[in-house]
């Protein structure tokens, strides 16, 4: 996770407002914070368009952000870092999102603060919003992540715990040349240009090679699949499994 809060120590014209406090995370942070919304490591469906937060001790709050999911950094509150600028000071703080949070996934909530005897200090909450709608789960595929198998390699299979749409399905050549990796698709079974009446619909799915793979080296395959949720929306799922041919 990113730090939200950031400072440089720069020179800078007397015109121009002091940057941020510099600040590290620290224990006393998290002792400091009695409770907050959304919890520490706290989990749901909700969306989250209100963020409070109380501390043990009378604290000035020098700003509060989000790191959504997707790496979008969200200001919460954000306060002008000049001298003798009035800044929020006390206990117990609530801010409302100009926006709800509904992506699921991690977020990241961090604040900076001072304290009585504590020049500034960097706080830090995760908090996830689990997917209302939670695509269904891979049970098997074959070849599975981390196999090093024998050649000849004939047939590709996935197996999940309920039915979906395959989107993508293909086999891949993945060859490392230093610091840069060459992805080549080998055969795409199933992929954005097949007509939808050709997307399968099941909880198996097997493949067989246009022509059995012999070649030593390390593959993988990609696949996506989405399901049509109750109220009309899509929860989908795209990964990809490597392996090897001794």
């Amino acid at each position: 996770m990113r730090l939200l809060a950031y400072a440089l120590l720069i020179a800078v014209p007397a015109t121009m407002n002091p940057l941020a406090p510099v600040a590290a995370q620290d224990g006393n942070a998290a002792t400091l914070l009695v409770s907050s919304s959304p919890a520490r490591d706290g989990s749901g469906t909700e969306p989250v368009s209100e963020v409070t937060l109380a501390f043990a001790a009378k604290v000035e709050l020098f700003s509060v952000a989000i790191t959504a999911p997707d790496g979008r950094e969200v200001p919460v509150y954000q306060t002008d870092y000049a001298p003798g600028t009035p800044r929020l000071t006390g206990k117990d703080f609530a801010f409302t999102l100009a926006e709800p949070m509904t992506q699921p996934g991690t977020y990241t909530l961090s604040y900076l603060l001072k304290t009585k005897g504590i020049s500034s200090l960097n706080g830090f909450i995760s908090f996830t919003i689990e997917p209302r709608f939670p695509a269904p789960k891979v049970v098997a595929i074959t070849p599975g992540p981390g196999d090093e198998i024998a050649a000849p390699l004939t047939e590709l299979t996935l197996e999940l715990e309920r039915p979906a749409d395959l989107v993508m399905f293909d086999l891949q050549r993945v060859e490392a040349n230093g610091d840069e990796v060459a992805i080549t698709t080998i055969q795409s079974f199933i992929d954005d240009q097949t007509p939808e009446t050709a997307i399968r619909t099941d909880t198996r799915f097997s493949f067989t090679l246009a022509e059995p793979l012999t070649a030593p080296g390390d593959y993988s395959v990609a696949y996506g699949y989405t399901v049509t949720n109750p109220d009309g929306s899509l929860s989908s799922v795209t990964d990809m499994a490597n392996f090897t041919i001794r």
